[in-house]
């Protein structure tokens, strides 16, 4: 009977939301500009593949973090995103090397750094301007890939 029941329940969670609550991604606490933010950090491929898909809120100091294995011009795209997103793009030193405004569901533009990089750091859009980042400006204590 449990069984049964635990079936019929997961055959009403949509794949994305069930993936997305399944992988457990980690968060931490970054100072960025003047702001302490908390961030998901979407260290695995999976993770950075899942990115911020599906999810239709995210606080105004949140965002998500992602982290590769080696500097390159990484490109992000929105498909399956709801929210309007600003991406900063950020080299091995912390250096915000370009920042990006990105529309929800856009799978057309692909969006990527001028330069090498091995972070990505997405909020909602504006967050950047509104809390007075810009490029050239260095996010410390950055985790290590």
């Amino acid at each position: 009977m449990f069984c049964s029941l635990l079936l019929a329940a997961c055959g009403q969670v949509s794949r994305p939301a069930a993936r997305q609550s399944l992988l457990q991604v980690p968060r931490q606490k970054l100072v960025v500009g003047l702001d302490t933010i908390s961030v998901e950090v979407a260290a695995t491929e999976e993770m950075r593949h899942v990115g911020l898909m599906f999810r239709t809120v995210m606080a105004e100091n949140e965002g998500m973090l992602f982290v590769f294995d080696r500097d390159d011009n990484y490109s992000f795209w929105m498909k399956n995103t709801e929210l309007p997103l600003s991406i900063a793009f950020a080299d091995r030193s912390g250096r915000i090397a370009d920042i990006q405004d990105m529309s929800p569901h856009d799978e057309t533009t692909h969006h990527a750094p001028p330069v090498p990089v091995l972070y990505a750091l997405e909020m909602n859009q504006g967050w950047f301007l509104r809390h007075g980042v810009k490029v050239g400006d260095v996010i410390p204590s950055l985790p290590k890939p």
